[in-house]
């Protein structure tokens, strides 16, 4: 006969709890996500002294910081690095209060970061965004007039952060280009003028709109559906053979990688055959080794000229345009992103760690459409063989965490999920209790305990051990509420 401690002890609980943290999200297969990373690793490089990134020298660059934050979110950065991006950009949002296009970037950035869209630099950015929506469903406010790029982020930051008001979709539906396309510069009505003279579609305009237009039908808004169905295959024939974009035909005609990441970002899971072939284009204008490995030229032109080396004074555009291209390795729209799970050891890292002078062995799995961690911990344990108490050293269970890959909704019906202290469940012969949105487990988790017999070994005072038996609630797993964006 041989019995085995469950060892696993209810003080554990609060630290696996302090170590689970939410952190990317991008709809990609994973291909070219080590070309994302090392893009990400070099923005890193580039960061000033006071946390922001720069265009010009040093100056900071409040849009292209938060760019950076959102390019960070895409591939699992972590959050002090995405965090420290965001607080940067802080003290300057003050500075662009009355440019409401600037304000919607920094209400979209917090929102898809989690942290508040109501109190940033000492403004309310969420409200201003929403006072600007005019009654024809254009917002007001965008230094270089009523913009595609301006509108769209207004109308996903307000989609993010509550209602959209439809007339916003009404009056994009209005500028649309009877081809299919927008273009950049609006009319302040709903009657439009895109098929007016000198007046064409703009690809990097139109891929804002699409993803503007992805925010709508998510809110169930009339008519974004039947205008993102042609805006989308409008965009998808504006593609290249070699898999680029180019922009605006006359003011950037050149095939490059900031249009191309737009558009791989506003097609993402609607057109993946477009944005496979876009990301592999890019990749082609990544540096891949050196000091500059990650970064990502703007166009071929520069990428040829720069040879692996970036000058101090053209490296403003080169950061941009890495920022952008992360879309193109792991695309994601604006609408939908959040950041990506980050995994920490040891419970939701696979291998094994070395913590707190403790072993950790972490192997994950497949469970359903989420995903099943079993950690084990080196440690003694007490048998009982051939009726005798013994310690001996040995891996242990510790814990299953089942990974926040599924939202609540679709975990109904699971037992391990639902709240039921009492009187519990019995599942394979064993009795089971679970606790939901607890102040233990916290908001969006479930913990499930097992009765089970606890064996322990006290020391004596005169050598040897004294052990004794229990029958106790003992901590089994904890399940994570989540999205299956955050993978």
């Amino acid at each position: 006969m041989r019995n085995r401690i469950r060892l696993m002890a209810v003080p554990l609980v609060a630290a696996l709890l302090a170590s689970l943290g939410l952190s990317p999200a991008a709809a990609d297969t994973g291909e070219l996500r080590p070309n994302a990373t090392s893009a990400i690793n070099w923005l890193i490089e580039q960061t000033n002294d006071d946390g922001s990134l720069s265009f010009y020298g040093t100056e900071p660059d409040m849009g292209l910081t938060l760019d950076a934050a959102l390019a960070g979110m895409v591939v699992g950065t972590s959050r002090e690095v995405i965090d420290g991006w965001i607080d940067a950009a802080e003290p300057h949002v003050a500075k662009v209060a009355t440019d409401n296009g600037r304000v919607a970037k920094v209400v979209l950035t917090l929102a898809a970061a989690g942290r508040s869209t109501t109190d940033f630099g000492g403004i309310n950015p969420q409200d201003l965004v929403r006072k600007s929506v005019t009654a024809s469903g254009y917002t007001t406010g965008h230094s270089e007039g009523t913009n595609a790029f301006g509108q769209s982020l207004a109308m996903i930051a307000m989609a993010r952060t509550g209602e959209l008001p439809a007339s916003t979709v009404s009056f994009l539906v209005g500028q649309q280009c009877s081809n299919g396309g927008f273009p950049m510069y609006f009319a302040t009505d709903a009657t439009g003028h895109c098929d007016a003279v000198n007046t064409i579609p703009d690809p990097d305009g139109t891929a804002m709109v699409i993803m503007a237009l992805r925010a709508g039908e998510a809110k169930g808004i009339s008519g974004a559906g039947a205008s993102l169905t042609k805006a989308v295959a409008w965009m998808k024939a504006q593609q290249k053979p070699n898999g680029a974009f180019t922009g605006h035909p006359t003011f950037t005609p050149s095939e490059n990688t900031n249009a191309s990441g737009l558009v791989a970002g506003a097609l993402a899971d609607l057109e993946p055959a477009v944005t496979a072939k876009t990301g592999q284009w890019v990749s082609g204008l990544q540096i891949k080794a050196g000091e500059n490995a990650g970064a990502v030229a703007y166009d071929k032109a520069a990428f040829d000229a720069a040879k692996g080396t970036i000058s101090r004074v053209g490296k403003g555009q080169w950061v941009r345009s890495t920022a952008q291209a992360v879309f193109a390795f792991a695309p994601i729209d604006l609408y939908r992103l959040v950041p990506r799970y980050e995994r920490k050891a040891p419970y939701t890292l696979a291998g094994e760690h070395s913590l707190n002078g403790r072993q950790w062995r972490t192997t994950c799995e497949p469970y359903s459409q989420t995903e099943r961690c079993r950690t084990e911990i080196w440690a003694t344990t007490v048998l009982i063989e051939n009726g005798r108490f013994v310690r001996k050293d040995a891996w242990v269970f510790n814990n299953l965490t089942y990974l926040p890959f599924l939202t609540e909704a679709a975990w109904q019906g699971n037992p391990l999920a639902s709240p039921n202290m009492s009187p519990g469940f019995t599942s394979a012969g064993r009795q089971w209790r679970t606790e939901c949105h607890t102040e233990k487990t916290g908001r969006g988790a479930c913990l499930s305990y097992t009765l089970s017999t606890v064996y322990k070994a006290t020391p004596r005072s005169s050598g040897g051990y004294t052990f004794t038996q229990d029958e106790g609630w003992v901590f089994n797993n904890i399940v994570m509420f989540g999205d299956p964006a955050t993978r």
